[in-house]
């Protein structure tokens, strides 16, 4: 029982042909040049982690990559309107409170539509963050043209 080995000398060996090296795939989303140590998919995800903090801390230090840019200027917008939506749901509450008797039933209602658009907003959260995670650039529907709009220096009103 011998082995048999097909030993060749390196000086014999083939030269590597460049032609036979694959192509490269299409170009990720997530390239380009970043001004950071951080992978773009790991700033993006900071940022939609931690969506006005993380936003603002991204746009500071990442200057030169659009999907982390993206992905920072959408996190604001998503926290600001969450914000926003918290904001008027207190004065909301404050303000049906005071309507005698069935106040206290539009308050029920009201909390009740407050938990569900929490958890809509938890979703889109978890989503979006696992999205930048992987590479993905998404938008959140109605926030995410708002903030590409910001994003390339139009205001999301403009005329055309």
């Amino acid at each position: 029982m011998s082995e048999h080995r097909d030993e060749t000398p390196a000086s014999e060996s083939t030269p590597h042909d460049p032609a036979s090296t694959p192509p490269a795939g299409p170009a990720s989303p997530t390239g380009g040049d970043t001004s950071g140590a951080i992978p773009p998919p790991l700033g993006a995800a900071i940022a939609a982690a931690f969506p006005v903090i993380g936003s603002v801390v991204m746009l500071v230090l990442e200057r030169q990559n659009a999907f982390v840019r993206f992905y920072a200027m959408q996190s604001l917008v998503f926290g600001l309107a969450w914000i926003v939506l918290g904001i008027a749901w207190t004065i909301a509450n404050v303000v049906l409170a005071l309507i005698p008797l069935i106040g206290w039933l539009l308050v029920a209602l009201l909390g009740i539509a407050f938990t569900l658009f929490t958890l809509a907003f938890l979703v889109i959260w978890v989503f979006q963050i696992y999205k930048a995670l992987t590479g993905v650039e998404w938008e959140i529907p109605y926030l995410g043209p708002i903030a590409r709009n910001l994003q390339t220096g139009k205001l999301p009103f403009e005329e055309k």
